[in-house]
């Protein structure tokens, strides 16, 4: 009765070391912060609001709920979040860069 018992109690043991060990290793994801707050400001500055308002508005949406997510240090939804923002923030860049080519052609004599 005992063996069972013990093999139960050191796969626990062995389960929870492992879960934190890897609560323990969870880290702030920074450089996924900073990117997505480059390709906001890169989109908002090529004036993505005026072309695809929508996708701006996501990408912003999206970074302030990853900053939500670092201050309260949930990590992984942070990050989730900030991938999320720089992708939409960079459909936004995108879109707006090939629109304003596209004025550029159709405005050349």
């Amino acid at each position: 009765m005992y063996s069972g018992l013990q093999g139960t109690i050191k796969a626990i043991t062995a389960l929870l070391s492992v879960l934190f060990i890897m609560a323990c290793t969870a880290r702030a994801p920074v450089q996924e912060m900073s990117d997505a707050r480059q390709a906001v400001a890169a989109a908002d500055e090529i004036g993505a609001q005026q072309y695809y308002p929508e996708l701006l508005d996501e990408a912003t949406l999206r970074l302030e709920s990853a900053e939500k997510n670092m201050q309260q240090k949930i990590y992984w939804a942070a990050k989730r979040d900030a991938d999320a923002a720089k992708n939409f923030a960079i459909d936004a860049l995108l879109s707006t860069r090939r629109r304003l080519e596209a004025d550029t052609v159709e405005n050349t004599p």
